[in-house]
């Protein structure tokens, strides 16, 4: 978990969380399939903006000039998770973004590998418990009676 305890009301502190833990996990040992980057994208003028100051984002909807307020975060080879606010955006304009935001995390990405050669523990080897029987049972005891439920729309209602 990370928290914020100094902020400087310019950059927004997500991404710098994101980074921050995504090192913190890859030189920790712990099995991780990262490390991952991240990246804020705007898009002003026809040209995206790379980590936009937050008064650039804080009256998206007013500001027809700034039309996005894109999160990315993935791998070095592969975008993980997106996250937007977009207004009349064509889907070329956003593939863009994420494109624009994937290839920009990727010196991050290079410099946590550097963190991780020259400061990581080894990984240690962790292998999660077989849950199979007691999933097994939970699904005897209630599964039949959970898809009942869910099949029949007039369930959930009070009368």
């Amino acid at each position: 978990m990370c928290t914020v305890l100094s902020h400087d009301l310019v950059n927004d502190p997500d991404i710098v969380a994101m980074i921050a833990a995504s090192a913190a996990l890859t030189i920790s040992g712990v099995p991780f399939c990262g490390p991952i980057g991240a990246a804020r994208v705007g898009f002003v003028d026809g040209e995206y903006v790379l980590n936009p100051e937050v008064s650039d984002m804080d009256h998206l909807r007013s500001n027809p000039e700034q039309r996005l307020d894109l999160v990315v975060a993935g791998t070095k080879d592969a975008v993980m998770m997106v996250r937007s606010e977009a207004y009349e955006l064509t889907e070329e304009e956003m593939l863009g973004a994420v494109k624009f935001g994937h290839e920009a995390m990727q010196p991050v990405i290079d410099l946590i590998i550097d963190l991780a050669e020259a400061a990581a523990k080894e990984p240690f080897d962790f292998q999660s418990p077989d849950y199979s029987a007691l999933y097994s049972r939970v699904a005897g005891l209630g599964e039949t009676a959970m898809r009942a439920a869910y099949a029949d729309p007039r369930q959930g209602r009070t009368p």
